[in-house]
């Protein structure tokens, strides 16, 4: 499961885009996996391009962000994630 709700208009190598912001929650056994928290900024138009994510960890947390992005026709490797459709 995650909690999902508007997240902040990032600048990216996009340019500035409005984000959602995902939080999961991650369970082991039906336990939740810690006390960690895990963060994802995924656009929010219908590219749903993960943007930034942000980790904590024990020694500290970090911040990873887009630095590369080629549009899915350009990708042959490339398949739809999930459907709007379904």
């Amino acid at each position: 499961t995650a909690d999902i709700q508007s997240g902040p208009v990032l600048d990216s190598l996009l340019g500035p885009v409005p984000t959602v912001e995902v939080t999961p929650k991650l369970f082991f056994e039906g336990k939740p996996l810690g006390k960690r928290v895990y963060k994802a900024w995924i656009t929010q138009d219908s590219r749903c391009i993960p943007v930034q994510f942000w980790i904590d960890i024990e020694y500290g947390s970090f911040t990873a962000t887009l630095a590369k992005y080629r549009p899915p026709s350009q990708n042959p490797l490339a398949e739809p994630i999930l459907s709007r459709t379904e």
